[in-house]
């Protein structure tokens, strides 16, 4: 879970490898927003319908996808993936999990 602080398919499609580095961070750590973004809501619909939407896996794309929109001034996006992320989290994981108080931590960041 990323807390504050790319591979493309030839026919246009999203590889495994392009979601795994996606989901550790590795495009946004790059500096390459624009092509992170795309990546990440697509590894967030993959878990949602892997895995179902309450689970942990997708509130770890919704925090980092959160993050990447904190990151380009669109505070009014990722508040709502924050809180879901968080309530998600809360549910899965209880409220004293790191997880989740790294989530917290983001939400609270925005105030």
């Amino acid at each position: 879970m990323k807390g504050r602080g790319s591979q493309w398919a030839t026919n246009g499609n999203v590889s495994k490898t392009s979601l795994r580095i996606c989901r550790e961070g590795g495009v946004k750590a790059t500096n390459r927003l624009a092509e992170a973004e795309p990546l990440m809501r697509r590894a967030l619909a993959i878990d949602e319908k892997s895995f179902g939407k309450g689970h942990p896996a997708v509130a770890r794309d919704l925090n980092n996808l959160a993050e990447l929109l904190r990151d380009t001034n669109r505070q009014g996006e990722a508040r709502p993936m924050y809180e879901r992320a968080l309530q998600i989290l809360e549910k899965s994981l209880g409220a004293d999990h790191p997880d989740t108080q790294t989530v917290r931590r983001n939400l609270e960041s925005l105030e």
